[in-house]
C-alpha cells in the first residue's frame, strides 16, 4: 500500500517496532505479579488468668508489609479460622497481647493467632494455647414441689433436682414472710449442703405459717437465685402454761383424794381444760394421763383412793391441739 506521495507503507514492520518501544502501546499492559505470600506464623506464649480475664500474648513476626495479627478462640483444640471464632474486632490487631473475657463457666478455652499483611494475606494459625476460665456461673434455679406437715411438728419440704455437671447440693431457707431472705440467719441447712431433694424441718414456734425457698450450689460455690416460695402451717406442738398451786387432800371418810389448783391467768389464751395425771411415788417412774375423759373445765378434781397410799398425782393443762403441760407431781398420804 502507498500513501498520497507514493511511499510504501510497512504496517507489519511498524507494528513490530511499536511492540518493542518502551512505554508505548502494548508495553503498558505488563504489571508486577500480585502479592500472594502470607507473613510468617506467630508463636503464642502461655496464657495468664486473672479473675475473669485471660491475657494472651504472642511473639512478633518479621515482615516488611505486616499489617497486624488476628486472634481466634474456641472451646475445642482445633480452633477454626473464621469470623465466628475471631475476637478483637475485624481489623488486624497491632499490639501483641489481648485481654480476653470468655464466659465464666469454668470451661477450657483454646486460642490461636495469625499474622496478616497489608495485602490481606493471612498466615496459617499458630499452635494453640489453652486456659481454664474462672467459674462464676451458678447452676439452674430449682423448683419446690411440696411441703408435707406431720403431727410431730416436722414439715418435709421437697424440690425437683437440677441438672448441672458441677452440682454440689442445695440450700434451704425459711422465713415467716413470703419474701424469704437467702442469708445465713434464714438458712435451714446450716452446716452442710443438702445433697438430696428433700429436707425435714422443725420450725419453732409451732402452729405458725412458714415459707421456704431453695437454691442450688455448684462446686465452685456459685449459688443460684432462689426458687419461688412454698408455704405450710406447722402443727401446734407447743403446750400451754403448766398449772400452778396444785395441792391434794385425802378424805378418810369417803376414801377419796381431791386435787385443786390455781385458775389460769388472764394472759393464758391457750389452755382449754385440765387432765389429772396418775403418778407413782417413785420419782423415776413415768406418769400417765387418762385421755378417754374430756378435759376438766374447773380447777378441782376428786377421785377414789382406796389403796394403802401414799398417792401421787399431777395436773396437766391442755390446749386445743391436745398438747399437755404437767405440773410437778405431789405426794398425798392418808
Amino acid at each position: 500500500m502507498r500513501d498520497s506521495r507514493g511511499r510504501q507503507l510497512r504496517w507489519v514492520a511498524c507494528a513490530a517496532a511499536l511492540a518493542v518501544v518502551p512505554g508505548v502501546g502494548m508495553a503498558t499492559t505488563a504489571s508486577a505479579a500480585a502479592d500472594r505470600t502470607p507473613p510468617p506464623v506467630p508463636t503464642v506464649q502461655p496464657a495468664t488468668v486473672s479473675g475473669r480475664n485471660v491475657t494472651v500474648k504472642w511473639n512478633a513476626v518479621t515482615a516488611s508489609d505486616l499489617a497486624g495479627y488476628r486472634l481466634y478462640r474456641s472451646t475445642t483444640k482445633a480452633v477454626p479460622k473464621d469470623a465466628a471464632h475471631r475476637i478483637g474486632g475485624t481489623a488486624p490487631l497491632t499490639q501483641r497481647s489481648y485481654n480476653d473475657t470468655p464466659a465464666a463457666t469454668g470451661g477450657t478455652y483454646y486460642w490461636v493467632v495469625t499474622a496478616v499483611d497489608k495485602t490481606g494475606n493471612e498466615s496459617a494459625v499458630s499452635a494453640p494455647i489453652t486456659a481454664k476460665s474462672v467459674d462464676l456461673t451458678p447452676p439452674p434455679v430449682p423448683t419446690l414441689a411440696s411441703a408435707t406437715v406431720a403431727n410431730n411438728g416436722y414439715i418435709t419440704v421437697k424440690w425437683n433436682a437440677v441438672t448441672a455437671s458441677d452440682l454440689a447440693g442445695y440450700h434451704l431457707y425459711r422465713a415467716t414472710t413470703s419474701t424469704v431472705p437467702t442469708d445465713a440467719e434464714h438458712r435451714v441447712t446450716w452446716y452442710t449442703l443438702a445433697t438430696g431433694t428433700l429436707y425435714s424441718d422443725s420450725p419453732k414456734p409451732t402452729g405458725e405459717t412458714y415459707y421456704w425457698v431453695v437454691t442450688s450450689v455448684d462446686k465452685s460455690g456459685n449459688e443460684s437465685a432462689p426458687s419461688a416460695p412454698i408455704s405450710a402451717k406447722s402443727v401446734d406442738s407447743t403446750p400451754p402454761p403448766a398449772p400452778t398451786g396444785v395441792t391434794g387432800t385425802f378424805d378418810a371418810a369417803t376414801q377419796t383424794v381431791t386435787l385443786t389448783w390455781d385458775p389460769k391467768s388472764a394472759s393464758d389464751t391457750e389452755t382449754v381444760g385440765y387432765r389429772p395425771i396418775y403418778c407413782s411415788t417413785d420419782l423415776s417412774s413415768p406418769c400417765f394421763i387418762r385421755v378417754t375423759d374430756p378435759p376438766l373445765t374447773t380447777n378441782t378434781w376428786t377421785t377414789s383412793a382406796t389403796g394403802p397410799g401414799p398417792f401421787a398425782f399431777a395436773v396437766g393443762a391442755v390446749d386445743a391441739r391436745n398438747n399437755v403441760a404437767s405440773s410437778p407431781r405431789i405426794i398425798i398420804t392418808r
